[in-house]
């Protein structure tokens, strides 16, 4: 009896279940035809370059800007220098400077009895003591020192 209803079962199964999974007129199994598809990177962006713009800079106009503050040295007057005690001090341009001020672009680096030393445009040079002759000329064009 067991071995009947078991029959029954798998008959009842096929004969409901095969119309389902078999439609008339078409073979049980069938390929799905899908388009073939290429995938090219004709619009795509490269994910190792970087998005951020940079600024196109010309070398020779950033050299032409150096050279042109190197020859535009302001008119500096060295009109004395105090420098035996503890803070040295100068009076350049009628105004009263000490080391590390700054007087027309011009940083003050050193003032010593001979000089003082400044750094301008890149370059370190030295502006003479008035005491130590005439040196207009060099005040004009002062020894450059690198």
């Amino acid at each position: 009896m067991l071995k009947l209803n078991r029959s029954i079962f798998f008959v009842v199964i096929v004969v409901i279940l095969n119309p389902l999974f078999l439609r008339a007129g078409e073979p049980a199994l069938t390929l799905i035809e899908r388009p073939k598809i290429e995938y090219t990177a004709d619009n795509l962006r490269d994910p190792f370059m970087s998005n951020i713009q940079f600024a196109q800079i010309d070398p020779t106009e950033k050299l032409n800007a150096i050279e042109e503050k190197e020859q535009s040295f302001p008119d500096l007057q060295v009109q004395a220098i105090v420098w035996g005690g503890n803070f040295p001090q100068a009076i350049i341009n009628n105004t009263v400077v000490k080391i590390g001020d700054t007087i027309s672009g011009v940083r003050i680096d050193g003032i010593d009895k001979t000089g003082i030393d400044v750094f301008y445009g890149g370059r370190k040079q030295t502006l003479h003591s008035p005491a130590a002759g005439d040196n207009s000329e060099d005040q004009k064009n002062p020894k450059r020192e690198s």
